[in-house]
Order: structure tokens, then C-alpha cells, then sequence
């Protein structure tokens, strides 16, 4: 229980930065979107209106629950930017507490899932604490330890090609701890339209975290693992970890929490994909994993479309004409998720046209390492690749329904908070990976020619 609440504590110490650099002033209610969006509220007067009709901005969006938290501020504080201002941090610190509780219930491990807060909040401020030092640092280890490697290959006299892979890998696994969208402060925490999003980040991460939490304590495993020193005995008035337990509350929470994540924000309609992969992550832990009661999720994904195309209409407004797109963008953003620097590899090969002196600056050479580096992560890591695979990919969900739009920060906060776990995962795939890549050869130790003291007669 102590070590349980200095956890809380600390992850909770994560969100004091986040109120520290809030946005202040009365400029945060000039944005056009707010503007129009606090005039409609106000004319209307009614918050249930937003159940049965369009959100304020009429625009063809159905977001009820991100309306109302407009109304609370506008009754509350009317005209107050600071007051609006502090209610985005509040949202912004309830997701990066709800992502302590999520990855405390996947890792099961305190320190695991405190620098994985921090690490969001960084995220969330813009690489806040990972600042410029600590990016030249980021840059810096991979460089040295690759030649720590080289040098260790040297002085074995053997040629690794895992250790050449784990070498250049730590080019692409280090990178991962800066943030890979910098203006996921400027368009969440610094901009009040961005809290649609960040108020569906709460419902979203409440949503996985109780369902992950169902799973754990009630889905058998597979094949049981045996007891160890460290755990609790089980008596007549408590199970070990695994036996059927009451958990069934923590399964409808998940449920509800989904249903108000679909009326806060469309991007909500990837929760139950999310919730699948998660599926996957215990079945990979030895879980049973019971799938068939996922269905429910995709019920409440259908119910919402049935819903929402009896309220809203079907063809797009013009505000989503304008905001669709397609042609180059969209596959290079997809690929920042799935493969980076794939196309900037391929802007490298055409900055070859501009003569052979390009291949003397790092404007050449950075992207082709970025992407090779990326490539021999996988390679180094292909004998635990799976937990990092299925953390990568429920990040990359989490965004797919927006990378049909022009791109906006606050797209990328929900799936930020995934790629928070592909990043733990990753980093635990590739450390032992790197710790016998730097070891010294074990030695042979040499023949004896007498028996060891103390051992049997040879017969």
C-alpha cells in the first residue's frame, strides 16, 4: 500500500509542470472556433440541446459531453480566460494520472509506469524536461554506444551481425523519447477547441485502464503459472492473482466510459480496436483472454452511428470538405506511426540531384540512418518483437480515423498515450539485447585435470 501511494504520488507530481506552463489571458477566447462556439451557448441556454442536435459550431459533429464542459466553464467563469485556461490543465492532468492507472494495470510495475508518465507529461508540454540538453544527450548515447559495441567486437576478435544490428537500432530506440509532435501542447493545453479531444482522452483511458483491469483479475491463464517465494499465499479469504473474481463492475465502467468517449469525440470509434489489441497483450502474458465479450463494444460503436445519422447529417459540411485531404501527407503521417523515415529516406535519394556535395552534410546522411536504424530495431529486438508490435499498432489505430484530415495536435494526444507503452516495450525488448552486445565474451574456464574438492569418486 506505501509503495502503491507514492506511485499515485508521483505520478500525480507529473502533472505540476502541466498548471505551471497553462495558458493564461483573455486572448485563449478570441480563437474564431471559440468565439462563434461560446455565442451559440449562450443563445441557446439550454446544455441538453446538444444531445439531440449538431454541436455548437454546426459543423456536422456530434459531441455532447465536449459541449458541456464549454457550458460549465461559460456558467461558471464567463469571459475568464485564466478560468478556461486552468480547466485545460485539469484535463490535461486527469489523462496523464488515467495513463499512470493504464499502464500500472499492463506493466504491473510502479517505476515502469511513473516514467511513463513523466515521459507524456513531456510529451504533453512539448518535450518539457527532454528539452534541448536532454535531445543532445538522446543524441549523444546511441553514437557512443555503437562505438562501445564496435570496440567490443574489436577486442573479441568475432564479427556480430546482431551486434550490428543492436548497434544501429539504438539510433531509432532512443529517439523514441522525444516527442514526435511538438505542437501537441500548442493544440491541447494552449488551445480550447483542443479539449474535445483531451476531454475524450479521460473517457478513453478510463474505458482501457477498467478493462484491462477486468482482464487481469478475472481472466484465467492459460496454463498456470507456478507460485513463487514472492507471492502471497492464498487462504480462505484470499484468491492469488488469476481465480475468478467479482470484476464484472470494472467491465460495465469500461463500457459506460466508451459510450461517453463516442459522445465527446468522433475519435472515439477506435476504442474497441484498442481494446482488442489489449486483448492481444494479455493473451501474449499467458492470459485467457475473453474476447466475446468484446462484442459489446462494437455494439456501442454501431448504436452511436445508428444514432448519430438520425441526428446529423450524412453529407459532409463544408467545414469537413475543407478539412479532408489526400495525395502525400497523408501516407507520410501515416508512416511517422508505422515506419519513420521511409519517405524521408526517399527525399534523401532526390537530394542527390543537387550534386555529390550533398553527401557531405547530415541533411543526407540523417534520414538514412533514421530509417536503417528503424529497420535493425526490429531485427535486434525479433525474439520479443510481439508486446512492442501490439503497442505500436493500437497507437497507430488510435489515429487512423483522423489522418484523413489536415493535421491539428490534438489528433495525436490519444494515441500518444499508447505509444507511451510502445516505448516501455520497446526499450525492455532491446535491453538485454544491448547489455550482451557490450558484454565481454565469456571465458572458458579451463580443464581441470583432478577432481574438484569434495566431489564423488569417478567409478
Amino acid at each position: 500500500m506505501k509503495n502503491k501511494a507514492i506511485g499515485l504520488f508521483l505520478a500525480m507530481l507529473a502533472c505540476v509542470p502541466i498548471f505551471v506552463f497553462r495558458a493564461v489571458g483573455n486572448a485563449l477566447l478570441t480563437d474564431s472556433d471559440t468565439t462563434v462556439l461560446l455565442k451559440k451557448i449562450t443563445e441557446v441556454n439550454n446544455p441538453w440541446r446538444w444531445f439531440t442536435h449538431d454541436w455548437p459550431l454546426e459543423n456536422h459533429f456530434y459531441r455532447p459531453i465536449s459541449t458541456l464542459v464549454f457550458e460549465i466553464d461559460n456558467r461558471l467563469h464567463p469571459g475568464n480566460g485564466d478560468a478556461f485556461g486552468l480547466t485545460n490543465a485539469i484535463i490535461c492532468a486527469i489523462c496523464t494520472v488515467l495513463l499512470y492507472w493504464l499502464l500500472i494495470e499492463l506493466k504491473r510495475s510502479i517505476p515502469v509506469a511513473v516514467a511513463g508518465t513523466w515521459l507524456f507529461a513531456s510529451w504533453s508540454l512539448g518535450n518539457w524536461f527532454f528539452g534541448d540538453w536532454w535531445l543532445t544527450v538522446v543524441s549523444w548515447i546511441p553514437v557512443i554506444l555503437f562505438l562501445v559495441i564496435l570496440g567490443r567486437m574489436r577486442s573479441n576478435k568475432k564479427f556480430s551481425w546482431q551486434g550490428l544490428a543492436v548497434g544501429l537500432a539504438g539510433f531509432f530506440v532512443w529517439s523514441r523519447l522525444a516527442s514526435w509532435q511538438l505542437n501537441l501542447s500548442s493544440h491541447t493545453l494552449l488551445w480550447l477547441p483542443g479539449r474535445t479531444a483531451t476531454t475524450m482522452t479521460i473517457f478513453a483511458l478510463v474505458s482501457l485502464a477498467s478493462y484491462a483491469r477486468f482482464e487481469r483479475l478475472g481472466a484465467p491463464y492459460r496454463t498456470p503459472p507456478q507460485p513463487t517465494p514472492l507471492d502471497p499465499p492464498a487462504t480462505r479469504t484470499s484468491t492469488q492473482d488469476g481465480e475468478p473474481r467479482n470484476v464484472w463492475g470494472w467491465f460495465i465502467l469500461s463500457c459506460v466510459s466508451c459510450a461517453l468517449a463516442l459522445m465527446t469525440y468522433e475519435q472515439a470509434v477506435m476504442i474497441p480496436t484498442v481494446i482488442f489489441m489489449l486483448g492481444i497483450w494479455f493473451r501474449l502474458n499467458g492470459r485467457q483472454t475473453r474476447f466475446a465479450f468484446q462484442i459489446l463494444f462494437w455494439g456501442l460503436v454501431v448504436a452511436y452511428c445508428v444514432y448519430r445519422v438520425q441526428i446529423i447529417p450524412v453529407q459532409p459540411s463544408g467545414y469537413q470538405k475543407q478539412q479532408f485531404r489526400n495525395g502525400p501527407g497523408l501516407w507520410i503521417d501515416t508512416s511517422n506511426y508505422l515506419c519513420p523515415g521511409i519517405f524521408a529516406i526517399m527525399a534523401a535519394i532526390y537530394s542527390l540531384a543537387s550534386g555529390p556535395l550533398i553527401l557531405l552534410t547530415s541533411s543526407f546522411w540523417g534520414p538514412i540512418i533514421g530509417f536503417v536504424s528503424n529497420i535493425t530495431a526490429w531485427l535486434a529486438i525479433r525474439k520479443r518483437f510481439l508486446k512492442p508490435l501490439v503497442a505500436l499498432l493500437a497507437s497507430y489505430f488510435a489515429y487512423l480515423p483522423m489522418v484523413f484530415l489536415k493535421q491539428f495536435g490534438h489528433y495525436h494526444y490519444f494515441p500518444a498515450t499508447l505509444m507511451v507503452l510502445f516505448v516501455i516495450t520497446l526499450f525492455e525488448a532491446y535491453w538485454p539485447e544491448l547489455i550482451t552486445a557490450v558484454s565481454p565474451r565469456a571465458i572458458q574456464a579451463p580443464p581441470r585435470s583432478d577432481r574438484a574438492p569434495g566431489s564423488l569418486p569417478r567409478l
